[in-house]
């Protein structure tokens, strides 16, 4: 057997088909990455490459996209770049960052427009400083959270909402995060280092987590819904100006669209600029009354009220809110309350009708007839005969007093008070002397008038 496989080997050595080593062997796959990294090594562009070749690249290596007729797929093979510590990758069709995992001598990443989903290969560069990652998949920075080195951060264009990992990387100058998802900046309140800051196009409402970014020179707030600069760091200005009044821009906070809540009533104005700013804010409004003096607003009605601010010169803090005001208008009576009037309730039981008592009989001049009275009830005869009429009235109260007396109720009621006079008249008759001597009565002769 020994010899059979002595045999095999030498007849392989002659037909020049021994097994090639892995420094000899091809090691990129993709041809516009070979093409790079041939060019870098004084090639032609199709020569195979093998790793002893590929690590004897040093410094910085560009193979940026933009730059060239072709684009990279695939970064196979960069794990043999081991001297490299500045790698361009820009531009390209990237989407696998596994192969750079080992470059822990790396300063210098940028993958700015590939389509980069996870930032974990990265997770062992701890020389990293300079980090680009824009404009492409990534939604999350798991992967950053130890590159406590980094100094400068690039990752706009993302889909980034979670900024947690960032919150051990203190040493950051250069954070920029524009166009994420981004609402929450709490973690970023112990990046007292940071010089520049970019959060253009996310949905940050709150500035204060940046308040002890004292060193802070320029920021980018552009498209948020941030209605109040002033808990930013008192040194951050507008503008600044140099000895020849030239000035530069310093701070980008246009074109905010907000929202807020409030009572109705005199409240704080809602909308603030940077502390010690000389520019003066002008806030305009279509449904509350604007103090700026006083920087307070009054919401006289319930309802949704837009103001809208600009600062006059260079307008770099622009925006509109939409407050929704709740309570009650102001000047408006209270609607009362309708109060039910209590319907009186029938008397369980009819009071019983009195006995007629017989009235005194009469006669001469006044004839002679048989009445009675009485307070409900009929008589039978006679000139004062009850009208038919039955009364739905409480007991004790006098029939046509109540809010709805019908007719009937009036007739009986006119009825009683005719009944009373004629007893009352009967009885002061029988008062009256009786007298033997009847009183002539005066009669008045045709003819004469007195004058």
């Amino acid at each position: 057997m020994a010899a059979a496989g002595a045999l095999l080997g030498l007849v392989a050595a002659i037909g020049g088909l021994a097994p090639a080593r892995a420094d000899d062997s091809d090691v990129v796959p993709d041809a516009s990455f070979r093409a790079c990294l041939n060019v870098a090594l004084r090639q032609p562009a199709a020569n195979a490459l093998s790793a002893a070749q590929l690590g004897t690249l040093s410094g910085a290596l560009e193979c940026d996209g933009a730059e060239r007729s072709t684009v990279i797929d695939s970064i196979e093979g960069a794990q043999y770049l081991t001297g490299v510590t500045s790698l361009d990758l820009a531009h390209n069709r990237i989407n696998d960052l596994s192969p750079l995992a080992g470059l822990t001598g790396l300063t210098t990443l940028d993958v700015l427009g590939n389509a980069v989903t996870s930032l974990t290969p990265l997770a062992d560069l701890a020389q990293l400083t300079v980090l680009d990652v824009r404009a492409n998949q990534v939604a999350d920075l798991t992967g950053v959270n130890g590159l406590t080195g980094l100094v400068e951060l690039y990752a706009d264009g993302n889909q980034i909402a979670d900024l947690s990992p960032l919150v051990r990387l203190t040493g950051l100058q250069k954070l920029w995060l524009g166009h994420n998802q981004i609402a929450d900046l709490s973690y970023l309140s112990g990046l007292t280092q940071l010089r520049e800051l970019s959060l253009e196009w996310n949905q940050v409402a709150d500035v204060t987590p940046l308040a002890g970014a004292g060193q802070l020179q320029v920021a980018y707030l552009q498209h948020n819904a941030i209605a109040d600069l002033s808990p930013l760091p008192a040194g951050l200005a507008p503008e600044s100006c140099d000895a020849n009044n030239v000035c530069t821009t310093r701070v980008f906070a246009a074109n905010q669209v907000a929202a807020a809540t409030a009572t109705t009533g005199t409240q704080a104005l809602p909308i603030a600029q940077l502390r010690g700013s000389q520019r003066s804010l002008v806030v305009t409004s279509g449904g509350a009354a604007v103090d700026q003096a006083a920087a307070t607003v009054t919401y006289t009605n319930p309802g949704q009220v837009t103001l809208d601010w600009t600062t006059a010169g260079n307008a770099y803090f622009s925006g509109t809110l939409t407050v929704t005001v709740t309570g009650e208008a102001i000047g408006a009576s209270p609607t009362p309350e309708p109060s039910a009037t209590p319907t009186p309730e029938p008397s369980a039981a009819a009071s019983p009708a009195p006995e007629p008592s017989a009235g005194p009989a009469t006669g001469g001049a006044t004839g002679t007839g048989t009445s009675g009275a009485g307070t409900s009830g009929a008589s039978t005869t006679g000139p004062g005969a009850l009208p038919t009429a039955v009364s739905t009235e409480p007991a004790d109260t006098l029939p046509g007093t109540g809010t709805h007396a019908s007719l009937n109720e009036l007739l009986f009621a006119l009825w009683l008070v005719v009944m009373g006079l004629s007893m009352l008249a009967a009885r002061l008759q029988l008062l009256l002397p009786e007298s033997s001597t009847a009183v002539p009565q005066r009669v008045r002769r045709p003819g004469r008038h007195r004058r």
